[in-house]
């Protein structure tokens, strides 16, 4: 008898629920990109076990469908034209952003509106490889439909889901909305709790590599790369614009740097603007920034002065 967790459709068709009528999220990509612990990472415990997470090769025939009581994750581990899509309100199309050279080709021809780039194991990816892949595929897609996600550290999930429920809000009624809610509540507060988390030790890890730089050129390098793995942190592609904005709000060009202090009231500036939804304006990040720096100042004094007696 198969798991009551997991329903194989026939003949790699994907069908509609013979239960309550819930929509079905396709998760596509090679094997090896991460769909499987993906799915776990996005569903209640027990409804993807351990054991279905297979690295490297594919762990799905045909299709594997997970259900929850609010949507079916399908598996299919190849590329989109040739899975039979027509029954998915949303597509997921997974690409290893740990991949030391991305290619295009691990993409579809064509993006429908129903369809988002989600960039898996967001925790591996080098400087190199997030500048490389980001550059890519934000010349191939519209930014909004581009996800960066961690199974790993659960960073970038509440992202994904936002904009999942953005893609299914059309065709869902209110008992629909009410259920997505109840059964994402609790993993949306976990996720959230667990971003900040990351994201303050991705800063302190920059503000401590700062404090031992002296050339400017790489105190504006260790600022990128934070920037670009506070962007990932919150499922965000970090494109040169918003790398631009967020350095020049946080007085980037000014002389009188400290650079720890900097560096750490930068993170802080790009942490709230990424909070936020990048709704923060260049005023309020200011803003933000000068009060940070002020604080790790002040942080900064009193450890001199106890390093003193």
């Amino acid at each position: 008898m198969k798991p009551m967790y997991m329903y194989k459709p026939q003949c790699g068709t994907i069908r509609t629920s013979s239960c309550r009528k819930v929509p079905n999220i396709l998760v596509c990509g090679k094997p090896g990109a991460g769909k499987t612990a993906l799915i776990q990472a996005v569903t209640r415990k027990g409804v993807v076990p351990d054991g279905a997470i297979c690295y490297g090769r594919a762990a799905a025939e045909s299709y594997d469908a997970y259900e929850t009581g609010v949507a079916r994750f399908i598996e299919y581990s190849e590329k989109l034209q040739s899975a039979d899509n027509r029954n998915c309100q949303v597509i997921w199309c997974c690409i290893d952003g740990s991949d030391l050279y991305p290619e295009k080709n691990q993409l579809i021809g064509k993006l429908e509106k129903n369809t988002l780039l989600v960039v898996t194991k967001s925790e591996l990816m080098s400087k190199e490889q997030n500048q490389s892949v980001m550059s890519m595929l934000c010349g191939f897609a519209n930014k909004e439909n581009i996800v960066m996600v961690s199974a790993e550290n659960m960073t970038g999930l509440s992202q994904l889901m936002q904009k999942t429920r953005q893609i299914l809000s059309a065709n869902m009624n209110e008992e629909s909305r009410e259920s997505w809610k109840n059964y994402y509540s609790s993993m949306q507060s976990k996720w959230q709790e667990s971003a900040g988390d990351t994201a303050e030790n991705y800063i302190k890890w920059a503000s401590q590599k700062a404090a031992a730089i002296t050339a400017e050129p790489l105190l504006f390098a260790n600022e990128v790369h934070m920037i670009c793995k506070l962007a990932g942190v919150y499922g965000i592609p970090a494109d040169n614009a918003t790398i631009k904005m967020l350095m020049e709000c946080s007085g980037t060009k000014s002389t009188n740097r400290s650079t720890a202090a900097s560096t750490c009231a930068t993170g802080k500036a790009a942490k709230a603007y990424f909070e936020s939804g990048m709704t923060l304006s260049p005023s309020e990040l200011n803003r933000k920034y000068n009060e940070a720096k002020k604080e790790a100042q002040k942080l900064q004094t009193v450890i001199k002065k106890q390093q003193n007696t």
